[in-house]
């Protein structure tokens, strides 16, 4: 094997690459780049098992070939080298990469060790990548972050005729958003994809235009179940993780009689602010609304431990609730839980609803104090009780 690119060119396609290569591989060769050189095309791919990865470009090859590299090694070579053509050949069990006055060889890995890639699934519509990947960002951030938890890990991406939904839940929130896109399926499919790999994969296309995303839900001794992406000749592919939620979207009320609305940036600076006093991992912040006064006060930290406060405006209507007059309602969240939950938030308000302070509150956006509550993303946050 022996071909020749320009140095932006294979910058660009091994530093892709590299990102799907594991940190702590199963087996040391699933830590490699393929290289495959012929006709004029060079081929990268990656695979460990469940992620897979692959793109391609032109280059001046001089005679075809295979090798197996580790690819951040190559990665970290290659993002240094100066701006003028590259050369490499594969000579024995050595790759020798040559870009002006600078040379480099790197061992081979085994080639007949390396997987077979998985075939791509079948497309069954197109998304913007920058809104998929924005949005499963979003959604991550209520998943669980343990490992053992395969399935509250994972997101579940729900595909009907108009939409896309993302859910993810670690039993103490939901978090829900609906997106737009080109359906090529009429009737409703789903899959849970694990959240770190759905973030990663989508944020690698991201800014790449239309995306076309892909799923076979069947598993045979031929075929695994997987999930993939697509744009401008790059493919990535993920397995699925087994099993689904519950129907959690039910647990989102169909009314809130009790609800308030506050300004989004004074909200999130004013819990930042008062957050500091608490330790981030088990910190809770009182939330206490006032109908007379429209405010809502937030307080953290005990009697015995640093503490803080802050007072904002805020529109509160109580419903039904029994209140003596000048009684504010009291509720306490995690201080993380609240915060995650403003990030996917671009309205000027946040409106959060309740049935009654000791029930799971939802939260949306809203465009103004009397506008309709946006529901394209939905967050449900259980409280702390006894704070």
């Amino acid at each position: 094997m022996k071909f020749v690119v320009d140095q932006d060119v294979l910058k660009d396609a091994i530093s892709w690459t590299a990102k799907t290569t594991p940190q702590r591989p199963a087996l040391p060769v699933l830590a490699g780049i393929r290289i495959h050189a012929e006709g004029q095309m060079v081929s990268l791919s990656t695979f460990d098992y469940e992620v897979s990865s692959r793109n391609q470009f032109a280059a001046d090859v001089l005679e075809p070939g295979d090798a197996v590299v580790n690819g951040r090694m190559i990665a970290n070579i290659c993002s240094r080298l100066p701006n003028q053509p590259v050369a490499i050949e594969l000579k024995d069990s050595m790759i020798t990469i040559t870009c002006g006055s600078y040379s480099s060889i790197l061992p081979t890995m085994n080639l007949s060790e390396y997987p077979e890639l998985p075939a791509q699934p079948p497309v069954i519509g197109s998304i913007d990548s920058s809104e998929l990947a924005k949005a499963a960002s979003h959604v991550a951030l209520a998943a669980s972050n343990e490992g053992t938890l395969q399935l509250l890990s994972s997101i579940r991406c729900q595909f009907d005729s108009e939409k896309v939904t993302l859910i993810a839940t670690d039993r103490f929130r939901l978090a829900v958003i609906e997106l737009p896109w080109k359906a090529q399926v009429e009737n409703e499919v789903a899959c849970m994809v694990r959240a770190k790999q759905l973030v990663t994969l989508s944020s690698m296309l991201s800014g790449t235009g239309l995306a076309q995303l892909s799923l076979t839900t069947d598993e045979s001794a031929d075929n695994a179940a997987l999930f993939g992406l697509e744009s401008q000749g790059r493919k990535l592919t993920s397995s699925l993780t087994a099993g689904d939620y519950p129907a959690v979207l039910s647990l989102f009320p169909k009314q809130t009689p009790i609800n308030a609305v506050i300004k989004r940036e004074d909200f999130a600076q004013a819990l930042q602010r008062v957050s500091t006093v608490t330790d981030r991992t088990a910190s809770a912040i009182r939330l206490s609304f006032y109908a007379e006064t429209g405010t809502l006060r937030l307080e953290a930290g005990a009697d015995a431990d640093a503490q803080a406060s802050e007072e904002i405006e805020c529109v509160f209507t109580p419903g039904d609730l029994d209140l003596s007059a000048g009684e504010p309602m009291v509720v306490s969240f995690s201080a993380v839980f609240l915060q995650d939950s403003l990030k996917p938030l671009e309205s000027d308000y946040v409106y959060m609803g309740f049935t009654h302070p000791v029930q799971p509150a939802v939260l949306f956006g809203q465009d103004s104090p009397e506008a309709e509550p946006n529901q394209n993303y939905r967050y449900l946050i259980m409280p702390i009780r006894n704070v």
